[in-house]
C-alpha cells in the first residue's frame, strides 16, 4: 500500500476501535473490514469500494493485507455469534412444535442425542506363513474370517483356485 495514502488515513486505532484485531488498522481498512465481514453474495467489491470512497485497486490492495484478511474473519465471527441466540431461539420453537430435524438437532446440541460410531480392529494372527497350509487348513482359515467379518453371516465367494485345477 502506498505509504502516502496510509499517512493520510490515520494510522493510530486505538482509540477509534478497541478490538486486538483491528489494531494497526487505518480508519478505512477499518470500515471495509466491516463491509467485507457482511458482504452478502450478491454484492459486489466495487459496490464496497464506491462506500468507502475509494478505488477497486486500493480495496484490493486492503484485501490483501494479511492483517485485514485476519480482521475480516475475526469480525465475520462475531456477526455470526450475534444472530446465535436468535437462531437457537427459532430452533427451539421449531423443535416445540414437533419438527423432528429441529427436535434432533436441539438434541444433538444439548449433548443428549449424540451419534457414535465405535470402530474395533481385531489383529488375527496366523501361527504359520500361509504359504505352508495346506488347501483344507487354508480354507478353514478362509471360512473364519468370512463368519467374522460379515458377522456370522457366511456369504457364499467363488473360489478360484478349486476351479483353476
Amino acid at each position: 500500500m502506498n505509504e502516502d495514502v496510509r499517512k493520510n488515513d490515520q494510522t493510530e486505532t486505538e482509540e477509534i476501535d478497541p478490538r486486538p484485531y483491528m489494531k494497526g488498522l487505518t480508519v478505512t481498512e477499518i470500515r471495509a473490514v466491516e463491509l467485507l465481514a457482511r458482504k452478502s453474495p450478491q454484492q459486489s467489491y466495487r459496490e464496497i469500494a464506491n462506500t468507502l470512497g475509494i478505488s477497486e485497486r486500493h480495496l484490493r490492495r486492503i484485501r490483501d493485507r494479511r492483517q485485514v484478511e485476519l480482521a475480516v474473519r475475526e469480525r465475520a465471527l462475531e456477526i455470526q455469534s450475534e444472530d446465535l441466540p436468535d437462531v437457537l431461539s427459532a430452533l427451539a420453537k421449531k423443535a416445540k412444535r414437533g419438527d423432528l430435524k429441529a427436535i434432533e438437532m436441539y438434541l444433538v446440541m444439548q449433548g443428549i442425542n449424540v451419534n457414535k460410531s465405535e470402530v474395533v480392529q481385531k489383529v488375527h494372527k496366523v501361527s504359520e506363513p500361509l504359504e505352508k497350509l495346506s488347501d483344507a487348513e487354508l480354507d478353514a482359515e478362509l471360512e473364519a474370517l468370512k463368519k467374522e467379518v460379515m458377522g456370522g453371516n457366511v456369504v457364499k465367494f467363488h473360489n478360484r483356485r478349486k476351479n483353476e485345477n
